[in-house]
């Protein structure tokens, strides 16, 4: 009888357990969503460095930030995947679940929810192609630092929770696996850097294809900004912070 209590006991633990950490991946990936959509807004200013490839590189085809996040989304799982030892094949794999449905939230809230906070706008007067951008330099400077805080606040939640990861920690923690003696603040300023050149090239490109402006009204090409730096140095020493802070609640 005692065994039986014992087992429903360590069964209940379990349950709590798990449901504690799908809180806090549900937590993480709302966090994350609004972090991208709000800083898709703030381009003139900065992204993310993986953000601001995906959003010059989708300039070159007409494309705007959610809708070219999917190809990007597809092609990290790919690369992730390739770094993945056999024994990981089924912890990576959630990250076509992640991945995915966070581009899609990221859309969502992007085009439905994020356009209405103060000094955001979203014109979709430009030939049909959606444009991101904020009115007030100054509500713009709040807004990126609003969704720079959401970004390291969630990638700090999200490696405590430890699965079903966002594919770019994904890669990183694959790439660790492989290259152990790495340090990962400096593979993650690496991976940060190799986006921003892609992201620059992807801007020239599309400057010289489609005729965009670097300022005005219209969704600028050129989406690395001196943000975009400040998130390259600064964000993997936040995240460091706030995993350590989370490490005793998820």
């Amino acid at each position: 009888m005692k065994a039986q209590v014992k087992s429903l006991s360590d069964r209940n633990k379990k349950i709590i357990f798990l449901s504690k950490k799908i809180a806090f991946l549900f937590i993480a990936i709302v966090l994350m969503g609004f972090s991208q959509s709000i800083l898709s807004y703030t381009s003139k200013i900065g992204m993310s460095p993986l953000d601001a490839f995906t959003k010059s590189f989708g300039s070159i085809f007409g494309m705007n930030y959610p809708q070219m996040n999917y190809i990007v989304v597809l092609g990290l799982i790919i690369v992730t995947l390739s770094f993945t030892k056999k024994g990981s094949y089924l912890t990576t794999s959630t990250i076509f679940i992640t991945g995915f449905s966070l581009a899609f939230f990221v859309g969502f809230l992007s085009n439905y929810v994020v356009c209405f906070f103060p000094g955001l706008i979203k014109d979709t007067s430009s030939g049909g192609t959606t444009s991101y951008y904020f009115k007030n330099i100054w509500l713009g400077i709040l807004w990126f630092f609003i969704g720079y805080s959401l970004l390291t606040i969630a990638i700090g939640i999200w490696i405590n929770v430890n699965f079903a990861m966002r594919p770019y920690e994904a890669l990183q923690e694959r790439i660790m696996d492989r290259f152990e003696k790495l340090n990962p603040i400096i593979l993650r300023n690496s991976l940060d850097l190799f986006f921003i050149i892609l992201a620059i090239i992807s801007s020239l490109i599309s400057l010289k294809t489609q005729g965009k402006q670097f300022f005005g009204g219209e969704d600028p090409a050129l989406t690395v900004g001196v943000g975009t730096i400040i998130i390259m140095f600064t964000a993997g020493y936040g995240i460091k912070v706030w995993k350590k802070v989370f490490s005793k609640i998820v």
